[in-house]
């Protein structure tokens, strides 16, 4: 019987030999970034609890639903989604399909020509009528019924088209465009790496068969799949763990993942404005100025983040706490003596993987002003 030790490297030995493998990526992945999937067990081990179907006949569903949102807004990549695209950028990965619509992979830099999201994407929105794809910091889809209108246009201003979110709602196909992509990519492909997937949806599981048609098929996730039975190799563990075995056996470092944020600083003769650029402002749980002169502070939680105090004032801080996911919020500090008069540019890069359990005093591992 083969050992999990065994099966590390012989999957590793598969990515190594085969041609133009392909990785197949599901819910299970992201739940490790904290967003729940949608079918596991009620007696599953996975930290986000039983998979979001398992109460579609409870009053709790839409709850669950909602909630599920707000997590996928927050969510960053995992190890398994920075390992993923470290093996793309390695080349030892041709093409990555994935069925999850929480928009990681984007974030974890995969280049968009090498990533197929099958039923779309909820920060991003294409034109209608030439086909641009924007991806925003924030959920686009703004209709609950069936229809995908955003309500903005494309930014071409010979094009004008509307805005569609790109979300495949259930009920309705793929786009035939990105099925006959995959479809073309698992035909050349020699393995399939299966990640996350319960392997129960179609279409989408016809194209890890479609490999194994041909050549090689590996399969890790937590619960057991109806494909285990084909698979050449089957690791049944939380895909954090397996990608951390994976990338030790091939001998990859996998990079931390850096978020980057702008925000501008307004700062007048008696006032002081935070405006959010590329960061989604939900992001911000409140913005605080404290005023050392008058051993007070004045807090906001809503936009515009503004502050009016008296011009005499020499001593004061700006403070702003970031949601994280994580119950301890990220703070940042400004002294408004280093602020210069008038606009104020700040990138601040963040690792998320070192917040809250950093063994540095700041998980911030870079703030610039522009």
């Amino acid at each position: 019987m083969e050992t999990y030790a065994t099966k590390i490297t012989g999957l590793a030995r598969l990515i190594r030999s085969c041609k133009k493998p392909i990785i197949f990526t599901g819910a299970g992945l992201s739940t490790n970034a904290g967003i729940p999937d949608y079918r596991s067990g009620m007696d599953t081990t996975v930290k986000t609890g039983p998979g979001i179907w398992n109460y579609k006949d409870d009053d709790s569903f839409w709850d669950r639903v909602l909630e599920s949102r707000k997590r996928t807004l927050l969510a960053t990549p995992s190890y398994s989604h920075m390992a993923i695209a470290k093996l793309i950028e390695e080349g030892l990965v041709e093409h990555l399909i994935s069925q999850n619509v929480d928009g990681l992979h984007v974030k974890s830099r995969v280049p968009l020509s090498k990533l197929t999201e099958l039923h779309g994407n909820v920060f991003s929105e294409s034109c209608q009528k030439c086909g641009s794809v924007y991806y925003r910091n924030f959920r686009t889809r703004i209709q609950e019924d069936r229809t995908h209108d955003t309500g903005k246009t494309c930014d071409n201003a010979a094009c004008g088209g509307d805005l569609h979110d790109t979300l495949v709602l259930f009920g309705e196909s793929i786009p035939r465009s990105k099925l006959e992509l995959s479809l073309y990519k698992a035909y050349h492909s020699e393995l399939c790496v299966c990640i996350g997937s319960s392997l129960l949806v179609k279409p989408a599981v016809s194209f890890p068969m479609l490999v194994k048609k041909r050549g090689k098929l590996a399969i890790l996730n937590m619960d057991p799949t109806p494909l285990d039975k084909i698979s050449d190799v089957t690791i049944h563990d939380n895909c954090d763990t397996i990608m951390k075995s994976l990338m030790d056996e091939l001998g990859i470092t996998v990079p931390d993942y850096i978020q980057e944020n702008r925000i501008d600083i307004l700062k007048g003769d008696d006032s002081l404005e935070v405006i959010p650029q590329d960061l989604n402002h939900r992001k911000i749980k409140h913005v605080e100025l404290l005023i050392y002169d008058e051993k007070s502070d004045m807090t906001t939680e809503k936009l515009p983040y503004r502050f009016k105090f008296s011009s005499e004032t020499s001593q004061c801080q700006l403070r702003l706490h970031f949601k994280t996911g994580s119950k301890t919020p990220l703070e940042i500090d400004f002294e408004i003596s280093q602020l210069s008069h008038g606009l104020n540019p700040v990138i601040c890069k963040f690792t998320p993987s070192h917040h809250p359990k950093s063994p540095s005093p700041r998980p911030w591992t870079e703030i610039k002003f522009q």
